[in-house]
This record gives structure tokens, sequence and C-alpha cells, in this order.
């Protein structure tokens, strides 16, 4: 322990010492008001409410629920149109989808065909 700290704790002691003994040299009247003062602050820093908490739970319950709410928002799928909704509907499936997958190719040439056409009818 350090020489500062040794000094700390033996002015704690003395002053421990002349309370108890300004305790003592207190009349009943005056101690009586004392304790009576004491137990009214005492009953006053009783919490009363039926909800009562420490404010870390209630911060932490609020982050808690901030976050929550933007999760839910940030991962909401929009609203499908009903144009998006009847192309679907119109897809084709079965061996039509099959057929449409396998001349995909032809479709990414389309400019290459229409240039060709050009110069074989220009």
């Amino acid at each position: 322990m350090t020489d500062k700290h040794l000094q700390d704790e033996a002015f704690a002691a003395q002053l421990a010492d002349q309370l108890r003994q300004s305790e003592d040299a207190m009349d009943m009247a005056t101690r009586s008001k004392l304790s009576r003062a004491r137990y009214a602050a005492l009953e006053q820093a009783q919490p009363t409410a039926f909800f009562s908490m420490p404010q870390w739970l209630a911060f932490g319950g609020s982050v808690c629920a901030a976050l929550l709410v933007a999760m839910i928002f940030v991962n909401q799928v929009p609203p499908a149109s009903q144009s998006s909704v009847d192309s679907l509907a119109a897809m084709p499936t079965g061996d039509v989808a099959i057929a449409i997958d396998n001349n995909l190719e032809l479709y990414d040439d389309l400019e290459f065909y229409e240039w060709l056409a050009e110069i074989e009818h220009g």
C-alpha cells in the first residue's frame, strides 16, 4: 500500500471515532429527530412505482426494441405489383420452358443477326 492510502485510512478512522464520540454526547431529543429524519429520507428513496427497474435495463430494452423495428423495416419485401404477378402467371412451364432456355443463345446474338440481315438485304 502507498503512503497516501495509509494516510487516508488513518484520517477515515479518526473521523469515525469523532463521529461516534459526538453521537454519544448527543441528547435524546436531537438523536430522536435525526433518527426520524433518516427514516423519512430512506422511505422517500425507496421506489414506489410498480414498474420500477434499473435505468440500464430500460435503456437496454429500448435499444433492443429499436433494433428489432429497424431489422423488420430493412428486411421487408416490397409488395408485388399486379403486372409482375400476371407475368409470373404467364410464364411457360414444362417443355416450353426448356425450349426457351435452349434458345437463349439466339437471343444473346440477336444484334448480330439483325446486322447480318441488313447487309444481305442492303
